[in-house]
Order: structure tokens, then sequence, then C-alpha cells
């Protein structure tokens, strides 16, 4: 947009999108919202030619920051999430948010916050892989956690693993939760959307960061 209401927009406003998925607020966060328009305004929409390896080199670098913030154990590149109370779901252990904060409730620290299942929540949701495999990893350092975690494991909705835990918007990473972290699907899920096939750029593999493409 140059113009809005006869007034002109400052560039740093100007960009206005519309019904591109990589950018629909519910499904994405807004850091990695912001440098996705970063790269859609300088590399393609105000390139008189569009280099293909800078868009992915700018890329690359947006996924390596998400990696390091995920592991420096900051949060604002996780899934965010709003859940209804619990009884609101017919089936509400298949609805991830819920099935997430079950966990975290079954799994937290005696001095976090509990999330309410009887409320309405809002709650940031991170991909994890928990078994009975993996799960030793909190053995020698956190035992009591490890423990819970097993009870949890030997229930029946949760006994093929632990997929995801919910965290309140308040509450800090756990850093007991760190080994488990499927980083690179947050990765993945923080960039995937983004119209590369629009500039003759194919993934192969809808799963496939940017640094794993080959195909031109």
């Amino acid at each position: 947009m140059e113009l809005q209401e006869g007034n002109v927009v400052p560039e740093e406003k100007s960009l206005e999108i519309k019904g591109m998925e990589a950018f629909v607020k519910s499904t994405s966060n807004a850091a990695s919202q912001d440098q996705l328009k970063q790269i859609l305004y300088n590399d393609i929409l105000n390139s008189e030619v569009v280099d293909q390896l800078q868009v992915l080199k700018d890329i690359a670098v947006l996924e390596k920051e998400i990696f390091n913030s995920i592991t420096k154990g900051e949060k604002k590149y996780f899934k965010p999430a709003k859940i209804r109370s619990a009884a609101s779901y017919e089936a509400p252990m298949r609805i991830q948010g819920i099935s997430a904060a079950y966990v975290y409730n079954a799994l937290r620290e005696p001095t976090m916050e509990v999330i309410d299942l009887t409320a309405r929540n809002s709650i940031d949701i991170v991909k994890v892989d928990i078994d009975k495999k993996s799960v030793t990893k909190l053995r020698d350092r956190w035992p009591a956690i490890y423990e819970k975690a097993l009870n949890l494991l030997a229930t029946k909705e949760f006994a093929d693993g632990i997929r995801s835990i919910a965290i309140p918007l308040n509450e800090p990473v756990p850093e007991w939760i760190l080994p488990f972290i499927r980083y690179a699907e947050i990765v993945n899920d923080n960039v995937a959307k983004f119209p590369l096939e629009s500039i003759g750029l194919f993934r192969g593999s809808p799963n496939n960061n940017s640094t794993g493409m080959i195909q031109f």
C-alpha cells in the first residue's frame, strides 16, 4: 500500500498480505511472520530480479535463528493455541491443546502454574518426543519428573508416547523439556508455508527445510 485514506503509508507498514497461508495469525506466530514478511518484501516484491539463492539464504538464516532460540529456552517460535474447557469437547484428549495441557499438568514442577482445564486458555504448544526409551534422559537430573512421566506413559492415552506439551504463556520453558523437543519439525512449521513455489523453488516434500532443497 502507498496511500490509505489520502495519507502516505510509511514504507515499513506498506506490506499488506491477504489469503497467504504462511501469514495466517491463528496458525503461526508473530515472530516468524515478521521475518518472513521482510524476506517477501525485500527479496521478492521489491527486487528487480528475484535471486532464488538469496531467498534461500535468508530463510536458512531464519531457520538457524529459530533453532538457536529454542535451544536457549525461548518460546517465541512455538505454536500459539487457544483451548476451551475440556468438557466442551466430545473427545477432549483427541484435541492437541487439551492433551498437551494435560501432559503439562501431570509433569509440571510444583512451583509452576496449573492449566485450568475447566476454563479457556491461551497456551504455547511444544512438539516433543517422549517415549519409554527416551524418557530415561530424565532419570538422573530430574528423577521426580521421570517418575511422573513413567506413570503417564503407562496410561492408555500415552502408551505410544508423549508428542506435545503445553506451556502457559507466562511460564518459562522448563529445562527438562529441551532434550525432547522436535527441533527440525518446529523450524519447518515456521517456514514451510512460505510461497517458494511462486519463484520457481520446490521442496520436493512439505517436510523439507529450505537448506534441504535441491530442485530448481
